[in-house]
């Protein structure tokens, strides 16, 4: 799905690979579009992609007011993590396959590898679902 940043000239179109809305943002997902900064957004790397995921787009998102931007790299099994701040997105905090940590936009989240709201016990996963919670109050766009 097509995210929509900016209005007429400063239109711009993103099309992450995953993405996460607060349930309280929710209007700004239509039919056609999501208009407005998710409050994270995640990109896989893949050799055709990597310079603008780590560039480009990491530009966008922060311009925009993207709570988070995660870049996972399937190959070197890592997630960079980029926390919109005052000044803008800063240096990433690296984390391994079996690291876990908290975002803002969802405090009880603590994996960088996100489950369903089900556990699977067929597949050995008898761990309880992960509740989703709440996103601070969006910073408006720069």
């Amino acid at each position: 799905m097509d995210v929509v940043f900016g209005e007429g000239r400063s239109r711009e179109v993103a099309q992450p690979d995953i993405l996460f809305i607060a349930t309280e943002r929710r209007s700004i997902i239509t039919r056609a579009e999501i208009a407005g900064a998710p409050d994270i957004v995640v990109e896989v790397l893949s050799p055709g992609t990597e310079e603008r995921d780590r560039n480009y787009k990491r530009t966008l998102y922060q311009r925009y007011g993207v709570e988070e931007y995660w870049i996972v790299d399937p190959d070197a099994h890592v997630l960079d993590r980029y926390v919109l701040t005052a000044e803008g997105f800063g240096a990433p905090q690296r984390y391994a396959e079996s690291d876990g940590f908290e975002t803002r936009c969802s405090p009880a989240f603590s994996s960088p590898c996100p489950r369903s709201s089900k556990s699977d016990p067929a597949a050995g996963d008898s761990r309880p679902p992960t509740p989703l919670g709440r996103c601070p109050p969006k910073r408006p766009p720069r």
